[in-house]
């Protein structure tokens, strides 16, 4: 977890269980937790949000102005988080196409007069942030996650991470 801007280590338990019927395997997490991931939900979340909506912020720049470092000292160095977690954790939350379409149409359900479907479509990413296509629809997927992360919050007073993430799979 991060405590005024360092990295503090907190241990976490994880559930598993098998289901008698079908014989798979079932992972808890947290709901500060992602799957297979160091740092927690809000830290993830808050970093790539800062990235893909701000048009002029580079990954570099991101950490240089909300550095995060770790009290744990090697070779007179203290460790520091890496730009390049951002641009993976933005890979991962696009990849979470289940869980946004899961979501969008929870969102039109309790609310069929919504706009979120038109501004969705008119979300948008600086075409310096990317060099390929699958580039700018990680980006694109992961701005319009984090948009429906908000909106669902508002909307029903919880995460989409945690229940819904878990239900669809993590996908």
């Amino acid at each position: 977890m991060i405590v005024e801007q360092f990295v503090q280590v907190v241990i976490g338990l994880l559930t598993c269980w098998k289901c008698p019927g079908c014989g798979k395997c079932f992972t808890g997490y947290p709901s500060f937790a992602l799957p297979y991931k160091r740092y927690t939900l809000p830290t993830i979340c808050a970093f790539s949000q800062r990235y893909v909506k701000n048009d002029s912020v580079t990954y570099r720049k991101l950490i240089q102005q909300n550095p995060i470092g770790s009290p744990q000292i090697c070779n007179d160095r203290e460790w520091q988080l890496d730009h390049s977690s951002i641009h993976r954790w933005i890979g991962t939350l696009g990849q979470f196409d289940a869980i946004t379409r899961k979501a969008q149409d929870l969102i039109l359900q309790a609310d069929p007069v919504s706009t979120v479907c038109r501004d969705l479509a008119g979300l948008t990413v600086a075409c310096r942030k990317y060099t390929s296509e699958k580039r700018k629809t990680l980006l694109l997927a992961c701005r319009r996650l984090l948009d429906l992360e908000k909106r669902f919050c508002r909307l029903f007073d919880a995460s989409i991470f945690h229940n819904l993430a878990t239900k669809c799979a993590y996908r």
